[in-house]
């Protein structure tokens, strides 16, 4: 520890945004890109995004519920995830067996 007096203080913090090229036209092409997001895609669209007002919700379940209501279980299942209980790797782990519905669900 730091003596006292001397302990270091953050003041402010910056986020950092950047564009991973990464794209899901469908929710099959979310599920396929799930188990290869950097966690920090996993940090912004699953954890950062359940502490933004006004929905607080992962970004993944609005988009998916637009989908309409074939989308209702992995939702469900994500809406379970407690992510203070999990690494960033062990969450995208969680997300991916979320959304493994999804794929089942399009293969003929």
């Amino acid at each position: 520890g730091a003596a006292p007096g001397q302990e270091f203080y953050f003041l402010r913090s910056q986020q950092v945004i950047l564009d991973t090229g990464l794209r899901a036209a469908t929710p099959a092409d979310l599920a396929a890109l799930i188990p290869t997001l950097p966690t920090g895609s996993i940090y912004y669209h699953f954890v950062e995004g359940r502490k933004r007002p006004p929905l607080r919700v992962d970004d993944f379940s609005p988009w998916l519920e637009s989908w309409g209501p074939s989308t209702a279980e992995c939702r469900e299942c994500l809406a379970k995830i407690d992510y203070s209980l999990w690494s960033l790797t062990e969450l995208r782990a969680h997300l991916s067996r979320c959304l493994a519905c999804i794929a089942r669900e399009e293969k003929p």
